[in-house]
């Protein structure tokens, strides 16, 4: 879903950054548009991760159940976008064990 509000920046400013706002964007006018919703390369990821953990931050100086709701959603996000930036087969845990000096 990042990766189609990202393939189509005219809807920043309309859709809200969640993952129901942006499926259903694409349900109710993308998908019949042929808009492309797949991530070209692992730059556009990084660039996203990049503005997630920046709203993360922003949300550790506020107060609440939203916030903190909030918080907990894109730290979920983050770890699902650095995952896709992995071959097939490889994780994170994956990776430390093949590189246990990493640790």
């Amino acid at each position: 879903w990042v990766c189609y509000l990202n393939n189509h920046k005219h809807l920043n400013e309309t859709v809200k950054h969640t993952e129901e706002a942006a499926l259903r964007s694409w349900i109710n006018h993308g998908k019949d548009k042929g808009w492309d919703c797949s991530c070209k390369e692992n730059k556009v990821v990084d660039e996203i991760i990049g503005h997630v953990d920046q709203e993360i931050d922003e949300l550790d100086n506020k107060d609440g159940d939203d916030a903190k709701e909030a918080k907990e959603s894109l730290e979920s996000l983050a770890e699902e976008l650095v995952e896709t930036t992995f071959p097939p087969g490889c994780s994170w845990e994956c990776y430390f064990d093949n590189y246990k000096g990493l640790k």
